[in-house]
């Protein structure tokens, strides 16, 4: 033997051992939430007898995502992970090349089915939630993606710009639109906006939206207006808006003080502003700090601005009651984040545009499933677990699959009692949460 370090050798075992016991809880959740079932009737039929069923393709690339693989080639480690095989019941995973083909091959019927899949699969989650009135974040993140088809964004980078909204209370995607680059952030918000209101289970509501500067437009002013919905959208400092933060005198400036009660370099002050075609006023309220490159010539610019449009009343919100809150929408960089780095979702696999919007779509299933099982099965103090936490907790712990006295068993390694018992509770709770 070659001399090593440490005094042992190696070899293959034929023994049924999994690093990814805690996927077998999402595969369960796959059909307690039915996935499975929406996906059997909602995807086109395989073209021949040798054609496989959709949900071979959905489930294979949702576990995918769940593991932490990066590229579409990972899916070679599920593949080989027999004893995963075994214990979900996964009779066929797909090599890459299937994959590939599959995303590409009617790809227009399967991002349609997929958009009601998610729409089903929120009702669900929602439905056993005993919150029914939400907060919405909506924001568009960009995909940097070097592909030969894809547009320049805003940035002058060669990617995509997906638009999507959080309810914010439970981190959960309640809408989503795959987009071109070069598409405007604007374009068809209030269509989007419409359809995460229709997204939601009877019973649920959306009394609150937050908004960056994309949904400063007419048209969702007067609509939200319409239904009641309190909203902050950030302003965009156009003639109309500077015109009103020029009417602000110099002795309505206040400190701005964060909410630590910590006082900055910012004032902010309030005043009333109108839009073209909107009936009525809306509250503008306007941070200022010193610009650090100003200009000499012009006193304008002595200063920069941040501008915030609210339809709240003073006595609902003070104006800094509505500055923390707008704030809030920075939560929606967390979701990103997670989004990006714990799934892996500025990763495409191809330069086809519908394939990708097919590959992103199961990852954000794959993200709502993650809150699914965190919110419904898990315990209170795991709500705040990311990905990654998870995933060295729960999803990478090391079994044995035996099969024993009729049964298949999956023996864990190396986990504690309370581990154990949290596993099998979760698994319950799935199994009765699967009930009509």
């Amino acid at each position: 033997m070659t001399k090593t370090i440490l005094p042992f050798k190696t070899e293959k075992t034929k023994e049924l051992i999994t690093p990814n016991s805690g996927l077998t809880l999402y595969i369960e959740l796959y059909q307690a939430a039915k996935i499975k079932g929406n996906v059997r009737k909602l995807f086109p039929k395989p073209g021949s007898a040798k054609g496989f069923d959709a949900n071979v393709y959905v489930l294979s690339i949702l576990i995918l995502f769940l593991a932490g693989g990066k590229y579409i080639e990972d899916i070679r480690k599920i593949k080989l992970d027999k004893a995963l095989k075994k214990v979900g019941k996964l009779s066929i995973i797909p090599s890459p090349d299937a994959i590939g083909n599959w995303m590409r091959t009617n790809s227009l019927e399967k991002m349609n089915a997929l958009q009601i899949v998610q729409r089903r699969l929120s009702k669900r989650f929602l439905k056993k939630n005993i919150r029914t009135e939400h907060t919405l974040d909506i924001d568009a993140f960009e995909i940097i993606a070097n592909k030969d088809t894809a547009e320049l964004t805003y940035t002058f980078n060669r990617g995509y710009m997906p638009i999507v909204g959080h309810l914010a209370e439970l981190d959960w995607c309640i809408g989503y639109e795959f987009r071109e680059g070069n598409d405007s952030p604007s374009a068809r918000n209030l269509e989007f906006l419409k359809d995460c209101f229709k997204n939601l289970p009877k019973g649920h509501h959306i009394s609150k939206v937050r908004i960056d500067s994309a949904g400063y437009q007419k048209d969702i002013f007067k609509w939200l207006d319409q239904k009641n919905v309190k909203f902050t959208i950030t302003g965009v400092k156009n003639t109309n808006i500077m015109r009103e933060i020029k009417g602000i005198q110099p002795n309505e400036w206040r400190p701005f003080v964060d909410k630590e009660g910590v006082r900055t370099e910012r004032g902010y002050a309030e005043t009333w502003a109108t839009m073209d075609g909107v009936p009525g006023y809306f509250r503008l309220i306007v941070q200022r700090w010193p610009n650090p490159k100003p200009d000499l010539f012009d006193a304008q610019k002595a200063f920069c601005y941040h501008v915030i449009c609210s339809n709240y009343s003073i006595e609902e919100k003070s104006a800094l009651d509505v500055i923390y809150w707008h704030n809030g929408r920075a939560n929606s960089e967390n979701y990103y984040k997670e989004k990006k780095q714990g799934f892996n979702l500025n990763y495409l696999p191809c330069d086809h545009f519908e394939a990708n919007t097919i590959w992103f779509s199961i990852g954000l299933m794959a993200y709502n499933c993650h809150i699914f099982t965190k919110d419904h099965f898990l315990p209170k103090s795991w709500r705040q677990k990311t990905i990654q936490t998870i995933r060295w907790q729960l999803i990478h712990i090391a079994g044995k699959v035996v099969k024993h006295a009729g049964y298949i068993w999956l023996k864990f390694a190396g986990v504690s009692d309370e581990f154990k018992l949290i596993f099998d509770q979760a698994r319950q709770k799935c199994a009765a949460y699967a009930e009509p």
